[in-house]
């Protein structure tokens, strides 16, 4: 099983108590993020893109090529971000207790792709590192429970 794929299973499982989740696989409209979602506290929506890959790079100083992010994703997250501020990456970097999980909002995921390591945790919400992740926390995360205000 792929790590993108483990880490779909892992959070489908993870959040089943907090959330409905929808996997998207369409061809019809690039750039829509893997999962559609509704945080069943609060009736709260959004989208959540995964992506994982198999390491960091071994120099700092190196831009992390986050695999299979296209420019469209890059887009279509912006394009909803601005309008919902409710689109989400959540990266997975390595496998088993010592993979790192981060969570960025959709203002990050511009610049995914052109950042360093120290400069990407320099953007997250959130990151677990060598602990599995709080579902409750990510749930939160997810929805936060201020209404997002639009001029």
């Amino acid at each position: 099983m792929g790590i993108e794929r483990n880490l779909w299973k892992k959070v489908r499982e993870g959040m089943a108590p907090f959330w409905f989740a929808q996997r998207i696989e369409t061809r019809t409209s690039p750039g829509v993020p893997d999962v559609w979602f509704v945080i069943k506290t609060c009736g709260v929506t959004g989208w959540l893109e995964l992506k994982a890959m198999a390491a960091w790079p071994k120099r700092a100083g190196t831009v992390v090529r986050l695999p299979g992010l296209k420019p469209e994703q890059k887009a279509w997250i912006a394009r909803v971000g601005r309008l919902t501020d409710r689109v989400y990456l959540l990266l997975q970097v390595g496998s088993g207790r010592s993979a790192d999980v981060l969570l960025y909002d959709w203002a990050a995921v511009e610049a995914l792709g052109t950042l360093t390591k120290p400069e990407m945790l320099e953007k997250v919400i959130a990151r677990w590192v060598g602990r599995p992740v709080n579902y409750a926390d990510l749930a939160r995360l997810l929805a936060p429970a201020v209404p997002v205000q639009r001029d």
